[in-house]
């Protein structure tokens, strides 16, 4: 769970300044082994409970409420981050396959039913739950629905020193 809680933590200082990142997939490692979100060109600052309702970023990290044209706020990011956890998981991606029909991703993503997610028995039943969690179609529901911030405290996550991480004074395990 490493590249998770270094995705969390790096979506939780962007959320702290209400910045939307819209692009969860687009991450490297650095010297230290820690996560780095490396592509900002299409985040952007919302004041509040600002919605946006501009369609940027990975379409593969496009949250049902992107697709259906209600406006969205942080809590998109928190979808994005369970698709790209999904995709660590279990090696393949919640919605499509790359190279696949694009179209019927997008279809798949905006109609998404929570029922039909099953993950892998290899899956730790914590880290599902938390999957479970970020890929609520509802976002007012989702698992950090007020930022990222709020994800630290699930039960997967939950004994990570996020006050050290968040200092870099966490060894990688990587």
């Amino acid at each position: 769970l490493w590249c998770a809680a270094s995705l969390i933590e790096a979506l939780r200082a962007l959320h702290e300044q209400h910045v939307l990142l819209r692009g969860v997939a687009a991450a490297w490692l650095d010297a230290d082994g820690y996560v780095q979100l490396v592509d900002l060109h299409h985040s952007k600052r919302l004041d509040g409970e600002e919605r946006t309702y501009t369609l940027l970023g990975s379409p593969g990290c496009f949250s049902p409420e992107m697709l259906k044209g209600c406006g969205h706020t942080l809590s998109a990011d928190c979808w994005a981050l369970g698709a790209v956890l999904h995709e660590l998981a279990t090696g393949r991606r919640p919605f499509g396959r790359p190279g696949g029909d694009g179209m019927a991703m997008l279809k798949a993503v905006r109609d998404f039913d929570p029922a039909v997610l099953h993950l892998p028995a290899h899956v730790e039943p914590r880290t599902a739950a938390l999957i479970k969690g970020l890929l609520q179609p509802d976002p007012a529901q989702r698992l950090g629905a007020a930022g990222a911030g709020a994800v630290r405290q699930h039960e997967a996550v939950s004994g990570i020193n996020w006050e050290a991480m968040a200092k870099g004074g966490v060894e990688s395990p990587l």
